[in-house]
């Protein structure tokens, strides 16, 4: 039994430039150069970018909502709005004009979700990492003022237990009033 050959195809609409179709071989990414042949597969590539393959999209409605929906993302970054701005305005218009046959209010908090995850990589990883750092020093400027703010409560009851041991306060009574275990006040009388 022989079964048919099997085509792969991708589908590109990244920001690159590149032609209608093309093709991807898997020797392409290896290391170092493999004259052996053993090792080929090849995608052929298809451009979906808006503006590009004009009869695909004609021909698949489906496709066709998917390039109005990515290309209007791409417009409203490039109008200045922010990622999350822009995939949100994006899913709404894909809503009121019942792209994909209502997918889009169907599935909206999930398409909005892989669409920041997926839509424009490169982008993304650099409004991510801007917002990261961002969030990272807001995170770990708060972290560090809890920490310090509890190790200052700490020391602060360390001072106090031994100012009360000082006087004549028993460990037992220390331990309860300031919250201690009995064996760490007990370390302090030493």
């Amino acid at each position: 039994m022989q079964i048919p050959c099997p085509q792969y195809i991708v589908f590109y609409n990244g920001i690159r430039e590149m032609p209608d179709v093309s093709t991807l071989r898997l020797s392409d990414a290896f290391a170092k150069e493999d004259t052996s042949g053993l090792f080929e597969w090849s995608a052929k590539v298809i451009n979906i970018n808006h503006g590009k393959n004009k009869s695909l999209p004609k021909n698949c409605k489906a496709l066709y909502d998917y390039i109005s929906y990515t290309a209007r993302v791409r417009n409203n970054i490039e109008s200045g709005m922010k990622i999350n701005d822009a995939i949100t305005e994006a899913v709404d218009w894909a809503v009121d004009e019942d792209l994909l046959e209502g997918f889009f209010k169907e599935q909206k908090a999930r398409v909005e979700a892989m669409s920041l995850t997926e839509f424009d990589e490169e982008l993304f990883i650099k409004t991510m990492h801007q917002d990261g750092y961002e969030d990272g020093y807001a995170d770990g400027r708060e972290e560090g003022l809890e920490a310090g703010r509890a190790e200052g409560a700490r020391d602060n009851a360390l001072e106090n237990a031994r100012n009360f041991l000082k006087n004549g306060v028993s460990p037992e009574i220390v331990a309860k009033s300031i919250g201690m275990e009995l064996e760490e006040v007990l370390k302090l009388q030493q």
